[in-house]
């Protein structure tokens, strides 16, 4: 998840924080479904911060042996991130990955990178396409490891 703010006076896109994939997630080296739990809790607290200053503005994620180009899978995503999800008329995506991929991990050379912001209009030509996603076979794994421990636990009560 990617939270900042959008100015659309200079149609510049702010990233102030960079989230990993929550702990529902499933992802794998050829698979990612990007999870919920406490991804509003994360952008609320944000808002609250930041006076309402920051908000959601988009997602990433890596294409660690493919191109850094969208899949039609990412393209239905985004759709559903802007016209489903109530979150708002645009979001930007982010896509690492590419030949410089292994490059990056041995010595830190940039990996490629691909970005555009989804609107209504241009996320349009996804709908329709939406299928049901079968999940590779492999192993696969759990998100949330980039959060701290207990991180979306509920508190408990306290008691007065």
């Amino acid at each position: 998840m990617l939270l900042g703010a959008i100015d659309d006076a200079t149609q510049i896109i702010n990233v102030d924080r960079v989230f990993g994939p929550p702990p529902d997630s499933l992802l794998s080296d050829i698979y990612f479904r990007h999870g919920t739990v406490g991804t509003q809790e994360i952008v609320d607290e944000r808002r609250e911060a930041t006076r309402e200053r920051q908000n959601f503005v988009g997602l990433w994620h890596t294409h660690p042996w493919s191109q850094a180009a969208p899949s039609e899978t990412d393209d239905e995503g985004m759709w559903e991130v802007v016209n489903l999800h109530g979150i708002g008329r645009r979001a930007l995506m982010i896509i690492l990955g590419g030949d410089t991929w292994q490059q990056w991990l041995r010595d830190g050379t940039d990996p490629s990178m691909y970005a555009r912001v989804s609107t209504l209009e241009r996320v349009t030509s996804a709908r329709g396409r939406a299928g049901s996603i079968v999940i590779p076979d492999g192993r696969t794994f759990r998100g949330g490891f980039a959060y701290p421990e207990n991180f979306h636990a509920k508190p408990e009560a306290s008691v007065s």
